[in-house]
């Protein structure tokens, strides 16, 4: 085949000639019946996504039900005066909860990204270990003790460049170890408040039919170069949930923690899925020509990252606080909607190995060794 063949602009002119062909032929009938179909499918988009999202979920928790969304005054006498950190958060859904905080009163909002700007803010490279552990320091330093914490830091797969410098897969590194090394230092350094929350920004909630055990493993387990884009973000996504279980346990009573985690016996863990929202994070995964078409495609049902950061407020303002009920552990969609996890992040193997893996690449790697993968 010629390389003009294989562009793939070229299919879709192709396809525009096709189209155009059909439509000239069309009579007024036809073309009356398009409009309509696209004028409602464009008014409801947004509906007939929520739709879609609630028939791919889990179901719903009867422990903590569907949330009425607070008003901006209730969240408002929930936040004001509070601490709140936010990893990850410089751009899109992160940016939007960092906003919504900032806008109802919540003081001081620390904000973690790729650069620094203003005061509060700060620069870390958190695809490794040694950047994570370099966020720490500076949060430490600063000793702000924090009453919330929100983790969106995360990437989709890249083909082209899929490791880390520390030799990691970067879902693996970035969505879940990344997020484990932050949240433990702010354990061992004591910069949690009694009762602060820590809400996890991934897919929670979902069914994903085709994740099992084995793949979840595979993905923790071995150093292989992602395949294929949900193969590698589900597995990682189950892996995500299943390592709140893990924290929730680890952080309230492991003996290393003991002496220091005393107030933090009382932390409360959100994982969050937050829907489709207007970010470029797919811009390292697809291809350059594609990145107008995907954001175009997604114009009509995605949500702005402002509506996504109050959605995480409202489930950080009311998710519940029971330990005895949900062993302090929740999950959550943007449609505040409290969902069961998916079944294999109940699963006590499952949960143990995720804390395992994460903790041994976190120390080795802390150490200045290499990760034994396969």
């Amino acid at each position: 085949r010629s390389s003009k063949s294989m562009n793939p602009m070229v299919f879709v002119a192709a396809g525009g000639r096709l189209l155009a062909r059909f439509l000239r032929k069309a009579d007024k009938r036809v073309w009356m019946v398009v409009g309509v179909v696209v004028a409602v499918a464009a008014m409801q988009a947004q509906y007939l996504m929520d739709v879609g999202i609630r028939l791919g979920s889990t179901p719903l928790d009867p422990r903590t039900g569907i949330l009425i969304p607070p008003s901006k005054g209730d969240l408002e006498d929930i936040f004001t005066g509070k601490a709140a950190l936010c990893v990850g958060c410089t751009k899109g859904i992160g940016r939007g909860i960092a906003e919504a905080l900032s806008e109802v009163g919540a003081s001081p909002v620390a904000v973690v990204g790729r650069t620094a700007a203003p005061t509060n803010q700060f620069a870390a490279d958190l695809s490794t270990v040694k950047g994570c552990h370099s966020l720490s320091d500076a949060l430490k330093e600063k000793g702000t003790v924090y009453d919330y914490v929100f983790l969106t830091v995360g990437v989709w797969p890249n083909f082209r460049d899929p490791f880390t410098a520390d030799g990691l897969e970067r879902t693996l590194a970035i969505d879940l170890l990344a997020r484990h090394v932050v949240l433990s230092r702010l354990v061992e350094d004591d910069l949690l408040a009694d009762g602060a929350v820590i809400v996890n920004t991934l897919a929670s909630a979902q069914q994903f039919p085709f994740v099992n055990k084995q793949s979840i493993k595979h993905r923790l387990t071995t150093r292989r170069p992602p395949t294929s884009l949900f193969g590698t973000l589900f597995p990682i996504a189950v892996a995500a949930d299943a390592y709140l279980s893990a924290a929730a346990k680890h952080f309230r009573t492991d003996t290393t923690h003991q002496q220091i985690s005393r107030k933090q016996r009382n932390l409360t863990f959100a994982g969050v899925f937050p829907g489709v929202v207007k970010t470029d994070v797919q811009a390292a995964t697809l291809p350059a020509w594609a990145l107008p078409l995907v954001k175009a495609a997604m114009t009509p049902f995605a949500r702005s990252p402002r509506e996504c950061g109050f959605a995480h407020l409202a489930i950080a303002a009311r998710a519940p606080s029971d330990h005895d009920c949900c062993n302090g552990v929740t999950f959550w969609t943007h449609l505040l909607e409290g969902r069961l996890a998916h079944h294999l992040a109940y699963d006590a193997d499952l949960i143990d190995l995720v804390w395992d893996v994460l903790a041994n690449h976190s120390t080795v790697l802390r150490s200045g060794g290499a990760v034994g993968l396969l």
